[in-house]
């Protein structure tokens, strides 16, 4: 389970020139790259991040307990990877 208290603290140090920290903690690593690279996007998005950082938290927690599976294809042998779907929504007609 990740921590929003972690999360937080390793967004502060992009005031230290080490923006997306958070990110890699999180497990978004393209984005963290990316982060790391610009300054946290010329420090938007790292401003933004911090105000969505609860958000974020539960996403990469959610992703933990549901992890994606793997099923092989045969037929052409690729792998596809699936999340647990919820059942679709349906819409009734008011009379």
């Amino acid at each position: 389970m990740k921590d929003t208290g972690t999360a937080y603290a390793l967004a502060a140090l992009g005031l230290c020139g080490f923006c997306g920290l958070h990110r890699f903690y999180l497990e978004r690593i393209p984005s963290g790259v990316v982060w790391l690279l610009t300054g946290g996007l010329c420090g938007i998005g790292q401003c933004v991040d911090c105000c969505q950082m609860q958000d974020l938290v539960d996403e990469a927690n959610i992703r933990e307990q549901n992890p994606p599976t793997m099923q092989a294809v045969p037929a052409t042998g690729y792998v596809v990877y699936s999340q647990p779907q919820s059942p679709p929504m349906r819409y009734y007609p008011q009379a």
